[in-house]
């Protein structure tokens, strides 16, 4: 370790086991301090009031009355100092919640407990710090009262206090709840989608400045762009036709909002990738945005007569749920991810987005909707949305909202066949299920495959199946519930589940001996379905870069969206002679097919769905004829299977009711 690096843990250390403790300040004559220990550099006033210069140190004053804010006013104040540039400096910010504790003088009986020669005329009130309370609820925040010293949380909406801060030593790592979070882990050799959680105190923000800090942590910047043993950061341009990837400087600076491409040869410190920073800026807290917390607003790129893929970057430290990011349309008109793509009650048209999103897992992609299939926004990752040539000429935002998801995606629980696995890997050495092992580093940093194809004239998503059954369950959850029509209309997917009208089945495809997974794949009969294509069938975007395995739905029959889905629903209904619904359910088929970049070793596939509907199941390996049942005796084990091929054929068939 270096002797820069081992003074700085020194200093950490001794930080933690001291404060929060008196600090000796330095006056610097214009209005700010500086920490001696720190070297954090202090405004002494406390924001609403006015400097004013004595005659020499210990004479200075802030005069006027300090002014309360609010949590996301309070945030947006250091853009206010940054932009006036207050004090001579550009890169002031609100101080995290140990930063703010440093200030708290515990030898002092009297309030306020803070240094009054430094800090004159302080109130004796509660100081907002820009550190989420995350592990109770991220619509709160943490402050500091300096009437008493302590340290509590409050609702966002309140109003406190502020005092700025810059530069000097991070105390990120002894904040438990920093406003980055806790970083996210990264396995050498991997293409990761990447999003900053935050705002980086780096200025500027650049590539080096806020990834390339190894030995202290993440990556070591005098490696960047090397292909033996370094790492690169791309990020989507979109005007171009078609769209490109760009390889980032290690100057470049980065956004928060912005998604990029990151992949590195040799593992980051302690193994994950962390930021530095303070809370993501809430800018609208409108009705606009889904969330009483307020919204992050992200604006997305649009090119005439053709479809565009975004790479949207999580500005927030947790996962969001993709159902309540809205779309702002020419600043006005607002619509669910749905309604963007022209499916709905209230929908856009011309449709201006896909109501999808895919994030790459390392192996294959996952993808989301905001009905069918619901997902989240994951931490510290960046997404594909698909925008629509709809779109064209129109301010297109996203409202992400600053609320941790409560969303868990269909199938994604803790199943028997989840335990049997995480029993093999664990036999085999593995430490996590969740971590996917080191997959073989391509010799050079050249990122992979576009997302998908940007043509002219992409069609949207089309309609969904007239369906009596369907609309009378919205009907009632609108006016017996009092839901809005798309609330209504998952409730009433849930209740003809429930009822047994409709069903889904999950597929999932695991390789014990690499960790690769595809756990994405659904099928089944679904109220509104056609047994064509339908916004409730999801598509698949091809691999990213190898090596990769993924199940996908083959479509090439699908006249107006032939391809690969990640999801495959059908009809549950059967029609008489004179048009009536039948009772029961239809019998179906669904090919589907496993695929890989070469041949592989064993896999194994197994299924989640419900029990009366897996006893009238079959799985048909159609390159051997094998006819396996997915209920009884020996059926949670899955079937087991060889890659001696790129591509294995398979069927499942349902036998109606």
């Amino acid at each position: 370790m270096s002797t820069r690096s081992t003074f700085r843990w020194l200093l950490w250390l001794a930080l933690l086991l001291t404060a929060p403790a008196q600090a000796a300040f330095t006056d610097n004559g214009n209005g700010t301090v500086t920490d001696t220990v720190t070297g954090l550099m202090w405004d002494q006033c406390s924001w609403g009031q006015t400097w004013g210069a004595g005659s020499g140190p210990g004479n200075r004053s802030c005069d006027g009355t300090a002014s309360i804010h609010n949590w996301a006013a309070s945030l947006n104040l250091a853009n206010t100092a940054n932009t006036g540039n207050r004090r001579g400096y550009t890169d002031w910010r609100l101080p995290n919640r140990t930063e703010l504790e440093s200030l708290v003088d515990i030898n002092k009986n009297a309030s306020p407990r803070i240094d009054s020669v430094a800090f004159p005329n302080t109130p004796s009130a509660l100081f907002w710090s820009s550190t989420l309370y995350l592990s109770i609820n991220p619509a709160y925040a943490r402050y500091v009262n300096f009437n008493d010293g302590n340290t509590q949380h409050s609702i966002q909406t309140s109003t406190y206090h502020v005092r700025l801060v810059r530069g000097g030593q991070s105390f990120d790592p002894f904040d438990s709840d920093a406003p980055c979070g806790p970083g996210l882990s990264y396995t050498t050799g991997q293409w990761l989608m990447l999003a900053l959680p935050c705002v980086p105190s780096a200025n500027p923000a650049s590539v080096a400045d806020v990834f390339g800090n190894s030995p202290t942590a993440n990556l070591d910047d005098t490696r960047y762009d090397n292909s033996t043993d370094g790492w690169a950061m791309y990020r989507r341009e979109v005007t171009t036709n078609p769209s490109s990837y760009v390889k980032l400087l290690a100057t470049t600076t980065l956004a928060t909002g912005t998604g990029y491409w990151l992949k590195s040869l040799s593992a980051p410190v302690d193994g994950k990738l962390t930021v530095v920073g303070t809370a993501t800026p809430v800018t609208d807290t409108s009705t606009d945005c889904a969330s009483a917390n307020g919204c992050a607003v992200v604006t997305v790129q649009t090119v005439s007569d053709s479809n565009r893929y975004n790479l949207i970057g999580n500005p927030f430290p947790y996962a969001v749920d993709w159902s309540k990011v809205r779309v702002r349309v020419g600043g006005t008109a607002i619509y669910t991810p749905s309604q963007a793509s022209g499916v709905g009650d209230g929908k856009a048209n011309p449709a201006v987005m896909a109501n999808q999103i895919w994030i790459w897992n390392g192996n294959g992609y996952v993808t989301w909707d905001d009905v069918t299939n619901p997902g989240n926004l994951k931490y510290f990752q960046s997404f594909w949305i698909n925008v629509l040539p709809g779109a064209a000429d129109q301010t297109i935002e996203l409202l992400i909202p600053a609320e941790e998801s409560t969303v868990t995606p269909l199938g994604q629980t803790t199943a028997p066949l989840d335990r049997l696995l995480a029993g093999l890997r664990a036999g085999a050495g593995w430490v996590l299920d969740t971590l996917i092992p080191p997959a073989v580093a391509d010799e050079t940093l050249v990122p992979g495959r576009a997302p998908g194809r940007e043509q002219r004239g992409q069609p949207a998503p089309g309609a969904a199946a007239a369906d009596a059954t369907l609309d009378l369950l919205v009907t009632q959850g609108v006016w017996s519930q009092g839901l809005d029509p798309q609330a209504a209309e998952a409730a009433a997917h849930q209740t003809a589940a429930a009822e047994g009208r409709a069903w889904w089945v999950r597929l999932k495809l695991d390789e014990p001996a690499t960790g690769f997974r595809d756990h994405n794949s659904l099928l089944g009969q679904r109220l509104g379905a056609l047994n064509g294509y339908d916004p409730a069938d999801l598509i698949e975007m091809a691999p990213f870069a190898p090596p990769y395995l993924t199940l996908v739905f083959p479509h090439p029959e699908w006249s107006t969206r032939p391809g690969d889905y990640a999801t495959d629903l059908r009809s549950p209904q059967r029609l008489n002679a004179r048009g009536k619904p039948v009772a029961g359910l239809p019998a179906a088929n669904w090919d589907f097919e496993i695929r890989a970049d070469a041949p592989r070793g064993e896999v194994v596939l197994t299924w989640e769905g419900p029990a009366a509907i897996l006893a009238r199941s079959r799985l048909r390996d159609r390159d051997t004829g094998q006819l396996i049942p997915p209920s009884g005796r020996g059926a949670a084990k899955g079937y087991r299977l060889k890659l001696s091929t790129k591509v294995r054929r398979l069927t499942w068939q349902f036998l109606g009711q």
